[in-house]
């Protein structure tokens, strides 16, 4: 890309208020008085790192020697895309002359498909993303949600904003954000305790139940923020659609037909179409029945009020205010009235002015980078704390404000510093000591990153394998539009169908056993059509007429196939995906699960250390399954190809560590495959795979 291009992509990634108008094409420089981005960025990377340093000097260290380019690249490429890059990839990098390098590297990472795939692991361990937020629940939409801000890098502040105020039916397009709420289904409590953990890096689980023994939390200030979402309802509001009247038409057919049974059949679909949210929240909540502190009386009906800073004023509501506020539960019943005190608690979540909203995800982003949190732990900050370097944080939150939340242009400031580029730090303080930050922290690979890196050594199509956002919702949009556009009768049959697995299960076992014969009708008429179609295309080949072989597969492409080769590589690598797209949490014993993967039941649940099994995994079973001797492997099929042991040594280690063999690694490993070629590369690959360089980052 031409360097006014490049420019203009900065310009937009860092969201720089002035505009760029020079055009790609017809000219080389910025007009006078437009800002350069790249020297912004630069200038922008050198601030943080004179912050850093003065740190350095106050605790009397220094920063820790630059990484070398090949390290530098390692890093990167794991850091941003999620995997280690593939030789080309490395070659590309490390034969590239030029002086900016480095930076072009990350910006052609921070616009990859690595790294979305990189950061929907970041939100979904944060989030506890899950492929069902329920049994009745499908949790696509919410993945499909994220996916996309992810992809569009929308702004973290209005990400958050969009879930906290979310609405509608949760399987129809573009209520994707629903999720947030969904995942904590009928624990409104719970939910709070969770958003003010991951948005504002607060703990306040204990407030659910007593004053914070250790802080200054109240009971009753964590049920004034609950307050916030109160009247929240998880079913979508139908009314004015003609669906609800359906819906109620359909319900009491059922019941007068088929009874209980029909009932539950019913229940699934009506799940289907009516699960969502809806409320735009009273502002009111009662005290649990045990409360038991003077400033209130259990059960009492109280009013939203903000943690800290200016409270949050919601008019409708004030008129109430003292009436309720000495009501009591046996008193008659007060319904409190929706005045949209969900929007009003995401103005103040998100606000520029909440001390801890942009605190904590500077905070995150930093660990993200770097390893460990300028704060730590990074979820329970204190209004006050500012860590052991307040002038580097308030300098981080100031940014964070000035690029209107861009978190990708946030991290392109961290990664196009001096301190991240430098060497890990192997040794740290206790998890809560202040820590200066020489370089980042010496860190094994999540389990995220040791699957991709992995399956990078067999299949070389590794990111094609990245779907566009949403890929996994459009089943659950599809079935929900084709239910929303049945009418009453249309829907009775469905319900009807379904009800036979309770009235009459022999009978629904015939019906599907008879779609399965239909399917297996359609597949067998496929293969048969295909057939001599395969045998014209072996015949092509062994005539070398290219343009009968094109004519061929053009013919089978049509009918969803490809070549024989493809078939088998499609086979073999069926379940060889990036991470991102396969199930959300992976199942149990999965080898994702073995390194740690979370499994989305707890915030930030992802685990980092060394176990048996993942021993066991890299010595005996993926890397001998999957990598070793397997033709469709393709670091395999590639240091097959090469008869010369020294260049074999090489290559292998460009593929697993992304470096060149020192030396003496060299000479020993030469010496090892001259004995026997295929032994000593099955040595060689078992080594460098089961090393702790190729486990740890850089």
């Amino acid at each position: 890309m031409d360097a006014s291009r490049r420019l203009l992509r900065s310009a937009a990634v860092l969201g720089l208020s002035t505009a760029l108008t020079w055009t790609a094409s017809g000219l080389g420089s910025p007009p006078a008085g437009a800002p350069d981005p790249a020297r912004q960025l630069e200038d922008r990377a050198r601030e943080l790192d004179r912050l850093v340093e003065a740190g350095l000097e106050e605790a009397g260290m220094q920063r820790n020697p630059a990484l070398d380019d090949e390290a530098f690249l390692r890093r990167a490429w794991l850091q941003i895309a999620g995997r280690i890059p593939t030789p080309e990839e490395a070659r590309e990098f490390l034969e590239d002359p030029s002086l900016d390098r480095r930076a072009r590297l990350l910006d052609r990472l921070l616009e990859s498909p690595g790294y979305r795939s990189r950061m929907f692991h970041f939100w979904a361990d944060l989030l506890r993303v899950r492929d069902r937020l329920s049994s009745r629940v499908s949790g696509e939409p919410w993945k499909h949600f994220l996916q996309e801000a992810i992809a569009e890098n929308l702004p973290y502040d209005e990400m958050v904003r969009q879930m906290l105020t979310a609405g509608g039916p949760a399987h129809a397009p573009g209520n994707g954000a629903t999720g947030y709420f969904l995942r904590d289904r009928g624990m409104q409590v719970e939910n709070m305790a969770i958003t003010l953990r991951v948005f504002l890096g607060s703990r306040l689980e204990c407030a659910q139940c007593h004053d914070h023994p250790f802080d200054d939390w109240k009971q009753r200030q964590f049920y004034e923020m609950a307050a916030f979402t109160g009247g929240l309802s998880y079913r979508a509001d139908l009314r004015g659609t003609g669906l609800a009247e359906t819906l109620a038409e359909v319900r009491d057919r059922v019941r007068e037909e088929f009874g209980r049974s029909g009932q539950r059949a019913f229940g699934i679909l009506a799940d289907t179409l009516t699960a969502g949210l809806s409320g735009s929240g009273t502002g009111y909540v009662r005290l649990p029945d045990d409360y038991a502190y003077d400033d209130a009386s259990p059960g009492q009906w109280i009013t939203a009020g903000a943690l800290f800073g200016e409270d949050v004023v919601l008019p409708d509501q004030i008129a109430d205010d003292q009436r309720v506020r000495s009501r009591r539960r046996r008193d008659r019943p007060f319904r409190p009235r929706p005045v949209g005190s969900r929007l009003a608690f995401a103005d103040w979540m998100t606000s520029p002015d909440n001390p801890l909203f942009t605190r904590t995800i500077v905070n995150r982003m930093w660990k993200l980078a770097f390893g460990r949190g300028l704060i730590e732990p990074v979820d329970d900050l204190k209004p006050g704390d500012l860590g052991p370097n307040p002038e580097l944080l308030a300098w981080l939150e100031r940014l964070m404000v000035e690029l209107d939340y861009d978190l990708k242009a946030f991290l392109r400031v961290l990664y196009n510093s001096r301190t991240w580029q430098s060497g890990s730090s192997a040794e740290e303080p206790g998890p809560e000591a202040p820590w200066p930050f020489p370089g980042p922290v010496l860190k094994r690979m999540s389990a995220e990153q040791v699957w991709d890196s992995l399956i990078t050594l067999v299949r070389p199509d590794v990111d094609a394998t990245i779907r566009e956002p949403g890929a996994g919702a459009q089943e659950v949009y599809r079935r929900y539009e084709e239910l929303t556009s049945l009418d009453a009768e249309g829907l009775f049959e469905r319900v009807r169908e379904a009800s036979l697995r309770f009235t009459d299960p022999e009978e629904f076992r015939r019906l599907q056993r008879e779609r399965a014969r239909s399917a297996r009708r359609a597949q067998e008429e496929t293969r048969a059509r295909a057939r001599p179609l395969y045998r014209e295309l072996a015949r092509a080949r062994r005539r070398g007429n290219r343009e009968a072989e094109e004519e061929v597969l053009a013919r089978l492409r049509e009918l969803g196939l490809g070549p024989p080769e493809e078939i088998r590589r499609q086979r073999a690598w069926r379940d060889l995906v990036r991470a991102s797209e396969l199930p959300s949490p992976a199942p149990a014993g999965h080898l994702l699960r073995q390194f740690g993967q979370s499994d989305r039941e707890q915030v930030d649940g992802a685990r980092h250390e060394p176990s048996v099994p993942q021993a066991l995994a890299l010595m005996n079973g993926f890397t001998e399954e999957r990598i070793l001797g397997r033709e469709e492997s393709v670091l395999w099929s590639t240091l097959q190809a090469i008869q010369d042991p020294a260049e074999r040594v090489r290559t292998a280690f460009l593929a697993i560590l992304s470096r060149e063999p020192a030396a003496r690694e060299l000479r020993l490993w030469e010496k090892e495959l001259g004995r026997d070629l295929e032994a000593g590369t099955r040595d060689l690959v078992w080594v460098l795979l089961n090393s702790h360089e190729f486990l740890f980052l850089p």
